[in-house]
């Protein structure tokens, strides 16, 4: 079972997406987008990092975040059907990454 539904069971009225496991990203939120983000390899801090969503007025994040809940590792930044696939540091795009017309495809 995932947090969502066991939050929903539980009913507690807001998810803390900073919480999310890969398992629950790659379930509930998007599988394909997962599947490009775990593609990119791990960084020597991958460990010290969590996995949650972010919203933007421009988009959504999903990914790696540090302590401070800023994007930092593996994640994509999507914005409608175009996306950004690649690594962040201190919450802005740094280094490798793929720009795609279609996130689906």
């Amino acid at each position: 079972m995932s947090l969502k539904k066991a939050r929903e069971i539980l009913q507690f009225q807001e998810l803390d997406m900073s919480e999310m496991t890969v398992d629950a990203l790659k379930e509930d939120e998007d599988p394909i987008l997962m599947k490009k983000i775990l593609e990119l390899p791990e960084l020597e801090n991958d460990n010290e990092l969590s996995w949650g969503v972010k919203l933007y007025t421009n988009g959504r994040y999903i990914g790696q975040l540090n302590k401070n809940n800023k994007r930092e590792g593996r994640g994509a930044m999507t914005s409608g059907a175009n996306c950004f696939v690649g690594y962040f540091f201190d919450d802005y795009k740094s280094g490798y990454g793929v720009e795609y017309d279609d996130c689906n495809n």
